[in-house]
């Protein structure tokens, strides 16, 4: 990247690890070898590979939604701190990318508004604007086993725009937003 004219280097590294892909990350997440904590420290080396570096390339991993709920991303201990593994990513990284997977703003007690909300406060409270980036999902995905309220690709594009208007009209007065 160095090496590569300005107009040619890249802007950022989007970070897209699954960790949650294996049975291991259903293993008590407190745990000092859990995957959890294997993953925040591979994040971490790439922090740190890129600040000895010298480069300014924003870090910004790809989250699920549930990093933030679910019991095998809480009490997740790294670097002496216990928290949610959401936590400790966007304490390390420049900005997230929230796999908010929803096919409405609001829907019940879910959709991409309340799935992204504990991101965005958490973000405001460390003091890290436009650093919380939401994801949404607009592929078929009729033969991966996904259910059907995940995907905007059976609603269209003018539903899907008005939904992500929702999203963006609440997010907007908050500074830890960073866009769809």
């Amino acid at each position: 990247n160095i090496a590569s004219d300005p107009d040619e280097r890249f802007d950022g590294v989007n970070v897209d690890i699954e960790p949650y892909s294996s049975p291991d990350f259903k293993i008590d997440p407190s745990a000092p070898d859990s995957l959890q904590v294997q993953y925040l420290e591979v994040l971490e080396k790439m922090v740190h590979r890129r600040d000895v570096s010298g480069q300014n390339l924003p870090i910004g991993p790809a989250i699920p939604r549930w990093y933030d709920t679910s019991d095998s991303a809480k009490n997740v201990t790294f670097n002496g701190q216990t928290k949610w593994l959401s936590e400790h990513v966007q304490d390390m990284s420049d900005y997230i990318s929230i796999m908010d997977y929803w096919d409405a703003a609001l829907r019940g007690t879910g959709g991409i508004i309340p799935f992204a909300q504990g991101e965005i406060d958490y973000a405001e409270t460390i003091g890290k604007p436009n650093s919380v980036v939401i994801g949404v999902e607009t592929k078929d995905i009729a033969d991966s086993g996904d259910p059907y309220y995940i995907t905007f690709r059976q609603q269209g594009r003018t539903y899907m725009e008005g939904e992500l208007r929702k999203v963006a009209d609440h997010f907007r007065s908050s500074p830890a937003y960073g866009g769809i």
